[in-house]
């Protein structure tokens, strides 16, 4: 069973370019894999978030919004708008 978040999280990564997430164990397979950074309360409360929303101990949504709040304290969450970055 896949667990999905309501709206999709866009995250752009400067070296794959930009991707959606759709819930919790992608944000998981996204922090363990490739994230900027493994440093950082934000970045453990995240992978703890989204794991425990796996679980069904965390609400989805939490943990949704601690992962957008997570690419956004590094700088890969896009909002739909250009915010100064460029595309490769």
């Amino acid at each position: 069973m896949s667990i999905s978040w309501k709206k999709p999280v866009e995250l752009q990564f400067p070296s794959s370019g930009k991707v959606s997430v759709r819930g919790p164990q992608e944000a998981l397979d996204y922090l363990l894999a490739i994230w900027p950074t493994e440093e950082g309360e934000l970045y453990m409360k995240c992978k703890v978030a989204c794991m425990e929303a796996i679980e069904g101990v965390t609400p989805v949504e939490e943990a949704c919004t601690i992962f957008r709040s997570a690419a956004a304290e590094v700088g890969i969450y896009s909002s739909g708008t250009r915010s100064g970055s460029q595309p490769n």
